[in-house]
């Protein structure tokens, strides 16, 4: 067993109500240093940060703001100089909302591994879910959008699922000893988390936040046009070179799919710790 008690190391500083408050207050900005944004610690640390740093393996949680915020920067300087001889100039106010975006992606990083480390929760998903986020960043960078928020539905799929084998544990035991045995659709286990004679469960506007986000996403995979990679606007970007638009778009869904998954897993933590 990998549980220890997560309210028991040190001195009882948690305040689950006051983390989701700052979570909303988080700043843009992307002038990121090597340490970590004071909205980001004052998140964690309302969550034992101070207790839990030293059990947490670096690797699980390291601020990395400065790289993230780096690869749009290097990509950023590339539509610049094209953009240049064609005597044009482009917009970078873009780089204030993705510098948001890496801010939650590291909350996140921090809310899976407090469960990674104090919950019996399956460590596979909870690593995935991470990286996950960041292969959409990866993506969204390199302006394949389509495929950025086909991770992102991935993500949503990894987080109900995990909450979904609270629920049922034959279920989780089935996906482990059996490689071919594969778990009820997305929507059919939102259903089934909606039953509140289960241990975890939805309300009804979480479940219907999760439907509402996961149409919004397969929309963006399969139907919308203008996220053909890009290919029906290709010949547009040979005149302005400018992807904020969609860069802000790919952010907003971004923030408020991860910081919706936040808050539902903070809210359960006294739950999801003594599965």
């Amino acid at each position: 067993m990998r549980k220890s008690n997560l309210f028991s190391v040190g001195p009882p500083d948690f305040s689950f109500e006051n983390a989701l408050a700052l979570l909303d207050q988080f700043r843009e900005e992307c002038d990121f240093k090597e340490e970590m944004p004071s909205d980001v610690l004052g998140f964690m640390e309302k969550l034992g940060w101070q207790n839990f740093q030293k059990s947490i393996h670096r690797e699980l949680v390291n601020w990395e703001g400065g790289y993230f915020i780096n690869i749009f920067l290097e990509q950023c300087d590339i539509d610049t100089d094209l953009a240049k001889e064609k005597g044009i100039k482009i917009s970078t106010s873009y780089l204030k909302a993705v510098g948001l975006t890496i801010k939650h992606l590291f909350a996140w990083n921090y809310v899976s591994a407090l469960l990674y480390i104090h919950s019996d929760l399956p460590q596979e998903l909870l690593l995935e879910s991470t990286n996950d986020l960041e292969c959409s960043i990866f993506l969204a960078k390199d302006r394949f959008f389509k495929q950025s928020f086909q991770i992102l539905r991935n993500f949503c799929e990894i987080c109900v699922s995990i909450l979904y084998f609270i629920n049922n544990l034959q279920d989780y035991k089935k996906w482990l000893a059996i490689p071919e045995w594969r778990l009820p659709g997305y929507r059919e286990m939102i259903q089934n988390l909606k039953n509140k004679g289960k241990k975890v469960f939805f309300s009804e506007n979480e479940a219907r936040f999760l439907g509402k986000i996961y149409s919004k996403l397969n929309s963006s995979v399969h139907q919308k046009r203008d996220r053909l990679n890009m290919n029906v606007t290709r010949l547009i970007r040979f005149v302005d070179f400018d992807y904020g638009k969609e860069i802000e778009e790919w952010c907003a869904i971004f923030r408020n799919t991860v910081v919706f998954m936040i808050k539902i897993y903070i809210k359960r933590i006294p739950v999801l710790i003594s599965s």
